[in-house]
């Protein structure tokens, strides 16, 4: 945002030399946007990937993604936000980036897992469906109004081995016994899909208006 002027300036003066009269034109010149797919995670704490896949292919092309285990690919524009498979919590609306943490980490069914920052919670179920449900996740949020979404969300997964615990994870007490049998902890503090937006330097364009800054999660 220091430099707001000059990424202005500087963005005028490409309009002058390609002699276009504003952004719009500047982007619809030769650029070719490709849409970004929608991406699911099918919850595998309430259904499998298999009835998941038999139900949506009525009405979608379903492709299983390459990289993350119980993640589909659906066509762009696919609206799935009052499905019965989402409002169930069978199927979460989660992106790919989200969903890579929890897969990276990879727990153990019986680990015990600390998620240092889990609000909304979507990497906080996805890493016990992993876990089978098995073992234990403690859920930290220092943030009271977030961590209602958080409890939301498990309780939306079906989750029984989530505990929250709403405060800064830097204050525990390392020497408390419960945490002993800690085996791993996700850390992702800038939340890797939720609340980010769309084109990160859209604010930096003159038609910029805070009611045009789509989110995704």
């Amino acid at each position: 945002m220091l430099h707001k002027d000059t990424f202005r300036t500087a963005l005028q003066k490409i309009c002058v030399k390609r002699k276009v009269s504003n952004v719009e034109d500047l982007l619809s010149e030769k650029t070719t946007v490709k849409p970004k797919p929608r991406f699911v995670r099918v919850n595998t704490l309430k259904t499998t990937t298999g009835s998941v896949i038999e139900v949506l292919s009525k009405m979608h092309k379903v492709d299983k993604d390459d990289m993350v285990p119980d993640m589909l690919v659906l066509p762009p524009g696919t609206d799935m936000h009052k499905h019965p498979l989402v409002t169930d919590g069978k199927v979460f609306l989660q992106g790919k980036a989200s969903c890579m943490v929890a897969a990276a980490l990879s727990p153990k069914p019986g680990w015990k897992v600390i998620d240092a920052c889990a609000a909304p919670g979507n990497k906080t179920v996805h890493l016990a469906a992993l876990m089978n449900g098995e073992g234990s996740i403690i859920a930290c949020e220092l943030n009271k109004e977030r961590a209602k979404t958080l409890q939301h969300t498990v309780r939306r997964s079906g989750a029984n081995n989530i505990e929250t615990v709403i405060g800064d994870f830097l204050n525990i007490d390392t020497n408390d016994p419960s945490y002993a049998e800690v085996r791993a902890i996700l850390l992702d503090p800038s939340c890797s899909g939720s609340g980010i937006s769309t084109e990160r330097l859209d604010h930096l364009l003159p038609s910029y208006s805070i009611g045009n800054c789509m989110l995704w999660r």
